[in-house]
């Protein structure tokens, strides 16, 4: 009879401490979703103020009981000194409570894009999730994969169409030092009737490319590609049906948006890559097809410098023409 008493007590004190425990797991993620919330409500009104406006519509903390996340039914963002202004549909984000500091976050599609020398954009996409790992300072890497990416010009009246539509689109951003690491990745992308230049047939591409003082310049409030120096350590493009391109080299951009450049570009299949650029312009077919027998000559291993000058921009032998500043 005392050994069956002393069991009902060990079970009642052993229910009594799992429910003590779900009472003050509770109110500590309620304690730390408010705290949640209270800081990025103060972080969008730091980003406010001389005519810049952050908004996350009704967000929220969500994910009880074993995520944390911030949820808002739309976002903008506008930097009224420069024209930017960016605006989509709906935000969750979310973190595992035993892993606070890695971050995925996923936004709905459509979004508005206005910034400088550009006119407006719609951005559609079937799946955009972004990915950080935190630091105590900076993020540790800060990645952002989108699906079925499409870009169309967003201006009655002006021109009108698609800009580009890719498979995939990646971004990877990581600090190393006082540095940023830069990687790209583009699937089969297209460019579409509103895009200026040529039709090209769907390319991929890979980049990584080191932005010289990276982490104090996309901090700035006022960054810009002007004045920075890169090192792109691999650029590479590869042609549907054959003709593959890669670009090394260190390049810079002048405060009046200039580029000067030292590269040396690779090619491979190059007698169809040379055809792919016959086909874009036509008025360089002779020299392409000399440029290609030379290419040929050299071997697989060679390689041809590619020099910008204050924008002018010659390919071996070719003056390609002027690049716009940006």
């Amino acid at each position: 009879m005392t050994s069956s008493r002393s069991g009902s007590r060990r079970f009642i004190w052993l229910a009594v401490a799992i429910v003590a425990a779900i009472v003050l797991y509770t109110l500590g993620w309620n304690y730390a979703a408010q705290r949640l919330t209270s800081e990025a409500e103060s972080a969008l009104q730091s980003m406010a103020g001389n005519g810049d406006r952050a908004n996350c519509e009704n967000i929220e903390a969500r994910g009880y009981p074993f995520r944390i996340g911030l949820f808002c039914d739309s976002v903008f963002v506008e930097r009224r000194i420069d024209g930017f202004t960016f605006a989509a549909g709906e935000l969750r984000s979310a973190a595992q409570i035993y892993a606070p500091r890695q971050i995925v976050a996923e936004l709905d599609s459509p979004a508005r894009l206005t910034a400088p020398g550009i006119l407006p954009l719609e951005l559609k996409w079937d799946g955009l999730r972004a990915s950080a790992r935190l630091t105590t300072s900076l993020p540790e890497r800060l990645s952002l994969v989108a699906t079925a990416l499409s870009a169309s010009v967003d201006a009655p009246g002006e021109i009108e169409g698609d800009v580009l539509k890719a498979g995939e689109f990646q971004l990877h951003l990581q600090p190393v030092d006082s540095d940023v690491e830069l990687g790209i990745r583009l699937n089969s992308a297209v460019g579409g009737a509103a895009l200026p230049g040529p039709e090209l047939p769907p390319v991929s591409g890979v980049a990584d490319i080191m932005m010289g003082d990276g982490i104090a310049r996309l901090a700035s409030r006022d960054f810009t590609l002007r004045g920075g120096t890169y090192d792109i350590r691999r650029l590479e493009l590869a042609f549907e049906g054959g003709g593959t391109i890669s670009v090394t080299g260190p390049l810079t951009v002048d405060q009046d948006g200039l580029i000067d450049a030292t590269l040396d570009i690779r090619t491979g299949e190059t007698a169809r890559l040379m055809e792919v650029f016959a086909e874009a312009y036509p008025q360089l077919r002779s020299q392409l097809t000399a440029l290609s027998a030379g290419l040929t000559a050299l071997g697989p291993d060679q390689s041809l410098p590619l020099k910008i000058r204050k924008g002018v921009a010659i390919f071996g032998f070719i003056e390609l023409g002027m690049i716009p500043p940006l």
